[in-house]
């Protein structure tokens, strides 16, 4: 089963969507291209577009994902902490289905990465934190809370072996693959900055795990490991060019996916989707195994959160 194409639109600074509300859309592969499979309204107001991050929940296989929605700023709780909003599909548009506080607080909103990950049913809430973390090694750090009695807190906190002087240099993720903690990681996407390509020439995927070790040396700390450092065939030239995801499928294999936005090869101007695998034995390395168009148009490129479930 290939991965779905998703498009949140949210619109821009006094452009909402047509709808008013925040809109959900989504592509599958049929017949050789990307085409509509899910459009929908929500109960969001595209008011809180910039109020903190968007994203879409895989619910498995045939089922309609989950609107996830992490507010950072302007939150409505006293005690200033970030909150999880979810809607579910209901009677043909997306619906409230769960509005929580986290154990977070909106002062670290901007220092880092936030992600819902796991499925849309309770997912979990995950920080990547890139800086003014508190480890003496100055090295990244994950967070991650889990739904517990109608609030979001703390039950994994460990520090990777990725330096925050990477923090600008790729795209950041918590890859999710089960229940079981030990499985859980951080995924880097490394596309280096304009003029400083990555070392190996192409972009690259780096990975660790979380192990558990309650006895670790920094408070809180549990243990890590990397997992691997891969090269794949994408450019660094196209870095900036569209959004960039790790994700799995449904037999949990590993792609690497682009979502070309902008300087698009196909001559109606559509948003492509290209994606590698990596290779299941060292050196693990991630190969090409799909280049495809959609029935998005890059017109929309600036419009919203795009994604991949």
């Amino acid at each position: 089963m290939q991965p779905s194409l998703s498009f949140i639109k949210l619109g821009q600074p006094g452009k909402p969507p047509a709808s008013g509300t925040v809109e959900v859309h989504w592509d599958t592969l049929q017949d050789g291209t990307y085409k509509r499979a899910g459009d929908f309204t929500s109960d969001f107001s595209p008011e809180d577009a910039a109020n903190g991050t968007w994203q879409l929940l895989s619910n498995g296989e045939n089922e309609p994902p989950t609107l996830g929605f992490i507010k950072l700023r302007n939150v409505g709780n006293p005690g200033k902490m970030v909150e999880v909003h979810l809607a579910t599909l209901q009677d043909g548009a997306y619906k409230r289905a769960g509005d929580y506080i986290s154990d977070f607080s909106v002062n670290d909103a901007a220092n880092g990465v936030w992600q819902l990950f796991g499925s849309g049913d309770g997912p979990l809430l995950g920080f990547i934190k890139l800086q003014h973390v508190g480890n003496p090694a100055g090295m990244v750090e994950v967070h991650v809370d889990a739904l517990q009695g109608g609030s979001y807190g703390r039950i994994i906190d460990f520090v990777t072996d990725f330096s925050t002087e990477d923090a600008p240099n790729g795209v950041w993720q918590l890859p999710y693959t089960s229940l079981n903690p030990s499985t859980w990681g951080i995924s880097f996407i490394k596309l280096g900055q304009p003029g400083k390509p990555p070392a190996s020439g192409t972009v690259e995927v780096h990975a660790g795990s979380f192990v558990d070790n309650p006895d670790g040396e920094w408070p809180g700390q549990n243990g890590y490991e990397r997992k691997f450092d891969t090269t794949s065939d994408f450019s660094p030239n196209d870095a900036a060019n569209g959004t960039w995801q790790v994700f799995l499928n449904s037999q949990n294999l590993t792609f690497l996916g682009f979502i070309k936005l902008q300087h698009v090869g196909n001559p109606a101007g559509m948003v492509e989707f290209h994606f590698d695998t990596a290779k299941d034995s060292p050196p693990y390395n991630y190969n090409r195994v799909g280049d495809y168009t959609s029935d998005f148009s890059e017109a929309d490129a600036n419009n919203g959160v795009w994604g991949a479930f």
